[in-house]
């Protein structure tokens, strides 16, 4: 069996993890020394691949590797070393930058011989990293397209900011908590909307009303996943100005929900959505009702 060590001079590892063959991946923080084992990986990635992770087919720059994992860049850089006795390489890597408002945009990167577990373990280290430097979420920008990543994260429980585009999605993960939570620094009032899976007609309104946003689909067919169902707290509820819901008329869980949040939350707006606000002039009345219940409160 190969040694839970990494290689001399490199940093200490993390954490680590077997391989059905014996060999063991250990996860570490990068260094200035793993610039050529990184950008080594990115050149083994397929143009789809590199797509997916850099919005583009073409191949970072050696300067922009060296920046990402720079440990005084702000944020942190993991590689995923496989060792054994043909040398240490890196298979992939993690990784996020801070945001203004203290919260992380994160970024990952998995070989493709080696995927299948090993990037949801990965990121779970670099969740973890993350909390205990009081990191309360991290974001991600996902293509669509990138089936793999949307369901990495989804599995984590997810909640979507916005569609910077029809192409992308910015979804946001929690470190702590099971469902995300609002960054540790309020720089616009925060709009819940309950009920939606995938785009919602609203978010660009939203947006132009000064609206700090947040979507979560809700249970859909386990209720034990909804903490507000199960009781317990909601970061996203608790730390929201208004919740609106716009579950669709037939699903299962939406009235209880709404009851629960008006009961348990007194001192927040629950707003219910129904079909009539898919037209457009009574959506921006929606909005503009949203905004003034934020300013009248």
């Amino acid at each position: 069996m190969a040694p839970d060590v990494a290689r001399e001079g490199a940093s200490p590892v993390i954490r680590s993890i077997e391989l059905d063959d014996g060999r063991r991946i250990i996860a570490r923080p990068a260094t200035y020394d793993d610039v050529p084992g990184v950008y080594d990986l990115y050149a083994r990635l397929s143009r789809e691949d590199l797509g997916r992770r850099f919005f583009t087919p073409r191949m970072p720059s050696p300067e922009r590797v060296e920046h990402w994992v720079s440990p005084d860049r702000g944020g942190a850089a993991l590689v995923a070393e496989l060792v054994d006795g043909n040398g240490p390489v890196i298979v992939g890597e993690a990784g996020y930058s801070l945001l203004a408002d203290g919260d992380g945009e994160l970024a990952i990167t998995v070989d493709a011989d080696y995927r299948g577990g090993l990037g949801t373990w990965l990121l779970g280290v670099l969740v973890d990293v993350a909390a205990d430097r009081g990191v309360p979420n991290l974001h991600a920008d996902v293509l669509l397209l990138n089936r793999p990543m949307l369901g990495m994260l989804r599995r984590r429980s997810t909640a979507t900011v916005e569609h910077p585009d029809v192409g992308q999605v910015r979804l946001v993960i929690g470190t702590g908590e099971t469902t995300p939570g609002w960054p540790a620094v309020r720089t616009r009032p925060r709009l819940l909307v309950e009920g939606v899976r995938g785009m919602w007609w609203g978010e660009q309104l939203a947006s132009d009303a000064g609206f700090d946003m947040r979507i979560c689909p809700g249970p859909l067919d386990d209720a034990d996943r909804c903490p507000v169902l199960c009781g317990d707290a909601c970061p996203l509820v608790d730390g929201a100005d208004v919740v609106l819901s716009s579950f669709p008329p037939d699903h299962p869980y939406a009235e209880e929900i709404v009851d629960r949040l008006r009961r348990t939350r007194p001192d927040t707006t629950v707003v219910v959505a129904g079909d009539e606000f898919d037209v457009a002039e009574t959506a921006f009345e929606l909005i503009d009702d949203l905004r003034a219940e934020v300013d009248d409160g």
